[in-house]
């Protein structure tokens, strides 16, 4: 079994799922380029040499949600300094409507008298949860901010770039990823960004 840290050290690779796309960290341990390496995010197994290992920029010790994982680097102000901004749903039916996300837990649920969500997604899709699903936003010491998805309440199936969310599953959310709560469909987006983030 690999293991798969939570910090970044010299004996530490980022590994990019080749499915997903999701980042890992992977420590380094010798005979690494035979074994297969599980993605937590889409759940596939692939051989050492199927992923891509992206290169560190620098020898500091980096909190690996900052650059990668929705805390990215969006736009450099005058005098180098960094913006970040927090992501937003883009509807993707005919209405295109955005919904801007918040520090803290986002539940996001169906339009409805009784929906208790703090997002509630105007759509006829009477398949889609009143508390379907929640984006957890998390401000970083070192800046930025990472995005955390994952299931609430709901009866009917949640897809992030087409795989199923299963109950307990937490993604971390990069940027471009389309979501499907039953047959509704948003785009997480983060302004300033291309959209293609990881």
């Amino acid at each position: 079994m690999i293991a798969v840290g939570t910090f970044m050290d010299t004996n530490t690779l980022k590994l990019k799922c080749p499915h997903c796309g999701a980042v890992l960290l992977v420590k380094r341990i010798s005979g690494l380029e035979n074994k297969i390496i599980p993605c937590p995010v889409c759940k596939n197994a692939y051989k050492f040499s199927e992923y891509k290992v992206i290169q560190q920029s620098s020898n500091k010790v980096e909190d690996p949600t900052i650059p990668i994982l929705g805390g990215k680097e969006n736009l450099t102000q005058p005098g180098g300094q960094q913006v970040w901004y927090i992501g937003k749903l883009r509807q993707k039916a005919s209405r295109s409507k955005d919904y801007q996300l918040h520090l803290g837990i986002n539940t996001l649920g169906r339009a409805a008298q009784t929906s208790r969500a703090s997002i509630q997604i105007v759509t006829d899709d009477a398949y889609m949860s009143r508390m379907h699903c929640a984006i957890e936003v998390h401000k970083l010491p070192s800046g930025g901010y990472v995005h955390y998805f994952f299931n609430t309440e709901n009866k009917n199936p949640t897809f992030v770039n087409g795989v199923k969310v299963e109950n307990g599953d937490r993604i971390v959310l990069c940027g471009g990823e389309s979501i499907r709560m039953a047959n509704t469909e948003v785009q997480f987006v983060v302004e300033g960004e291309d959209e293609t983030l990881c």
